[in-house]
């Protein structure tokens, strides 16, 4: 009875002292001072407390069994035996306890080591984000400048242009209105000089008529002093006398040999071929195509470099007459052998042209013209 209760106590590790004789036993580990140990030596240390609970149990047993053999031979134990007995029992499961609370402070210092290695890493692993992401928000803010620069860069290149364009519009414009004054003012100093020969040609004009009609007076003049002297000057061709004599008289003369006699002279064998239709006109309208010639001719006035250097001659003019008054083949079928007066007659040809009579058909017209000074 007394081993069947020894066992029961031991296995369930539960000893039952009499409360004179009961201790408690405590032991307090300080993990946070404790000294980390390696794996391996805490496994070591494991078995090796196992192998010693396992030796002291074994003991146990034995003294016990031991210790029932001889109360059993010798005589029933005593109450004071029982009491050491008791007390070995006691005294092993203390050791037991030590054993057991060693174990199992060793596993709890295993487990704080670990979970202090597993709060270390993630410590680590939350230190390395933190760090990678202290370097994402480092690469996001440099970024963030750079971006900001170049835009502040662009913007500022787009005012630079824009004030670039600004000044030159603006230059633009200004040599636009320096152009536009440059221009009004040339086209007025243009004006100006028109205006000036403008007045310079009606000024020599005035002076041209003025002179004219002076050189006119003068030669009216003279012919009354010769008309007073009853003299007259006849030139030295008999023809031009002849044309002379024969347009003087407003009315034609009854006898037409001195006319013949000048046709036959200008036309020759070539008045033969002539229409009658031409040959009529020419007989009655020479005179007054001569007569409107010398007209024109005094009205013109005579050359002045010819009449500075005492030009003068007689000049034959061919030309065709039509019947709307144009005429055409002007030239000078005998010239007087000075520029000026052959340029002459042909500018008087054309002005005075438009007072000849017209023919009914095209007709060759031949005539003298004559420059004298008296």
């Amino acid at each position: 009875m007394i081993l069947i209760l020894t066992f029961y106590f031991v296995f369930n590790q539960k000893i039952i002292f009499p409360s004179s004789q009961s201790k408690e036993v405590k032991i307090t580990l300080n993990i946070q001072n404790f000294e980390p140990v390696s794996p391996a030596e805490v496994q070591s240390s494991i078995e090796s407390d196992q192998k010693a609970l396992e030796e002291a149990t074994k003991q146990l047993f034995e003294q016990i069994a031991s210790s029932a053999t001889e109360q059993e031979e010798a005589k029933p134990p005593t109450q004071e035996t029982t009491k050491q007995i008791f007390e070995k029992i006691a005294a092993q499961s203390k050791k037991v306890s030590l054993s057991s609370t060693t174990e199992e402070a060793l596993e709890k210092a295993r487990l704080a080591k670990v979970e202090q290695k597993r709060l270390e890493q993630e410590k680590r692993q939350q230190e390395a984000l933190a760090k990678e992401k202290a370097i994402e928000d480092e690469k996001a803010h440099v970024e963030k400048l750079k971006q900001a620069r170049l835009n502040a860069l662009a913007i500022a290149a787009a005012k630079e242009k824009a004030r670039v364009a600004d000044i030159e519009q603006k230059r633009l414009e200004k040599e636009k209105k320096k152009q536009e004054a440059l221009a009004k003012a040339l086209k007025k100093k243009q004006d100006e000089k028109l205006k000036k020969q403008k007045l310079a040609k009606e000024k020599a004009r005035r002076e041209k008529l003025h002179k004219k009609k002076v050189h006119k007076q003068k030669l009216a003049k003279k012919r009354r002093q010769q008309q007073t002297k009853k003299s007259k000057r006849h030139s030295k061709d008999p023809l031009a006398n002849a044309i002379m004599s024969a347009s003087t008289s407003v009315r034609p003369r009854k006898s037409k040999r001195p006319a013949m006699r000048m046709i036959k002279q200008f036309y020759g064998s070539e008045f033969n071929s002539f229409t009658p239709t031409q040959k009529k006109f020419i007989e009655k309208n020479l005179g007054s195509i001569y007569r409107i010639t010398q007209r024109t001719l005094t009205r013109n006035g005579y050359p002045r470099v010819a009449a500075r250097t005492h030009q003068q001659g007689t000049q034959i003019v061919t030309f065709y007459l039509h019947p709307n008054g144009a005429i055409s083949g002007l030239r000078l079928k005998k010239r007087v052998g000075y520029a000026s007066l052959d340029k002459n007659t042909i500018k008087v040809i054309r002005i005075a042209y438009k007072n000849y009579p017209r023919p009914k058909t095209k007709t060759k017209i031949t005539f003298y013209v004559e420059y004298s000074l008296f």
